[in-house]
């Protein structure tokens, strides 16, 4: 999927290799944007892996946002939502 307008530009890929499902996100953000993983069904772990830039992130009830720079990664646990 691409990604062409005022809020950013870039691309969406998604695969699976071996049943493991992945999405690479190659977007330059123009404006800040926030949003919520909400799961319904099954746990997810999320590789986030920074390859250029930075974005700020927050889990759960967090106080404040940490800043991830380039070649930094975190890796999170979704649990659904009931």
């Amino acid at each position: 999927m691409k990604l062409d307008n005022k809020k950013g530009k870039g691309s969406i890929l998604a695969f699976e290799i071996a049943g493991i499902y992945c999405s690479v996100y190659d977007i330059l953000f123009l404006d800040e944007i926030s949003y919520k993983i909400l799961e319904e069904e099954g746990r997810h772990l999320y590789f986030i892996y920074v390859i250029r830039g930075y974005f700020y992130h927050k889990l759960g009830a967090a106080a404040s946002f940490t800043k991830m720079d380039t070649n930094q990664n975190i890796i999170s646990a979704v649990n659904p939502v009931r």
